[in-house]
């Protein structure tokens, strides 16, 4: 089975006391595309806080958020603005609207994982992550392949046990970074701009101003 959505413009927002609470979730066994180009919104006391969802076991996920502001709450659990997940294939995402998203546990603008596959990220929003207790404004993670992100959006990370603006990780294989935005980040635990981990090759080009302060140092 495939997912294919698209939401050309239209508000939504969605909102759960104690279950997570997603405005976009698209689902399947094989390829998920998501496009959206409206305001999202999701609150949840006890349960995740997303904007858009898009996750497969065997396909690839694709989510295009192209102008749609995203704001994304959760008081006692984690909150994301793009959770994009494959278990057998690659992972893209394209973000060009604002994000200001609010955790307990986990916090992160956009959050992109796959087992096998490649992930490729490309963020020109302006975003804001905050008070989880590990914050990321981008993390892009592969258990099996590359992972590529292209940022040229501001991003502003203040978490309490660690804090970064772009993490990637390609756990066997290569990963890099390209980013031109500006960056603020805080936390108690450590603090770091940029972070690439690969098992091969990882290299980071920045033309950005980074800012990071952490009270341990």
């Amino acid at each position: 089975s495939t997912a294919f959505v698209l939401n050309y413009g239209g508000a939504v927002s969605a909102s759960s006391y104690d279950s997570d609470a997603s405005a976009i979730v698209a689902v399947a066994l094989n390829d998920v595309v998501v496009y959206n180009s409206g305001d999202l919104s999701a609150y949840s006391y006890n349960g995740d806080a997303i904007g858009i969802v898009g996750a497969t076991t065997d396909g690839n996920v694709s989510i295009y958020n192209i102008g749609g502001d995203i704001v994304a709450e959760s008081v006692n659990s984690s909150a994301y603005g793009i959770y994009a997940r494959s278990v057998n294939g690659d992972v893209e995402v394209i973000s060009t609207g604002a994000m200001n998203i609010s955790g307990y546990d986990l916090a992160a603008g956009i959050y992109a994982i796959t087992d096998v596959g490649n992930v490729s990220v490309y963020n020109s929003g302006e975003m804001t992550v905050s008070n989880g207790y590990v914050g990321a404004g981008i993390a892009a993670i592969s258990q099996g392949g590359d992972v590529e992100v292209l940022n040229a959006g501001n991003i502003t990370v203040d978490a309490y046990v660690y804090a970064v603006g772009i993490v990637a990780a390609a756990n066997y294989g290569d990963a890099y970074v390209a980013n031109s935005g500006d960056f603020n980040i805080t936390a108690v635990g450590p603090a770091i701009g940029i972070q690439a981990d690969a098992e091969f090759d990882a290299d980071v080009f920045n033309l950005g101003d980074i800012s990071v302060y952490s009270e341990q140092s």
